[in-house]
């Protein structure tokens, strides 16, 4: 009974259907709880991002800071177009799109795995990486690591 299940789990359309799902479960408890610190901006890194950010304009994209790269924050630029954001609301857009680059990690891990090895450690790559500690830690805050990450993968 129990092995009939996990082969039906292991088919083709079942391995997309299960690191979707775990991927779209991962970026609900990545969303989940994104005002954690009502705007006090405790992390150095995540304030130093948006104070660049914010300060950016579309006639000056030049941020003059590339402590760590600047990808995110043309990203945030191009999504603040047309809006007067102010450090503290472009906290969620930010978050946001942390979560949803961790999510995608989520995905290409599970597509590595079973690349490399088999449909089943896929699934079981995409699993961990959801419930890794240390992309938790990160993604609660904007900073460019889950960027890397990504596009690393």
């Amino acid at each position: 009974m129990i092995n009939d299940k996990i082969v039906n789990l292991i088919k083709e359309n079942n391995f997309y259907f299960a690191v979707i799902t775990i991927s779209i479960i991962g970026f609900l408890f990545r969303f989940y709880g994104i005002n954690w610190d009502q705007g006090l901006l405790f992390h150095p890194d995540e304030r130093q991002l948006l104070m660049i950010s914010s300060q950016m304009n579309l006639s000056n994209l030049d941020p003059g800071w590339y402590n760590y790269g600047t990808f995110p924050l043309y990203l945030l630029e191009f999504l603040s177009i047309g809006s007067q954001w102010n450090i503290y609301e472009l906290r969620f857009p930010g978050r946001i799109l942390s979560s949803i680059f961790d999510s995608s990690t989520i995905i290409i891990c599970g597509l590595i795995g079973r690349k490399l090895y088999s449909n089943i450690t896929g699934i079981l790559a995409s699993f961990f990486t959801q419930h890794a500690f240390w992309q938790f830690k990160l993604l609660t805050f904007l900073l460019s690591t889950l960027f890397l990450h990504s596009l690393q993968l």
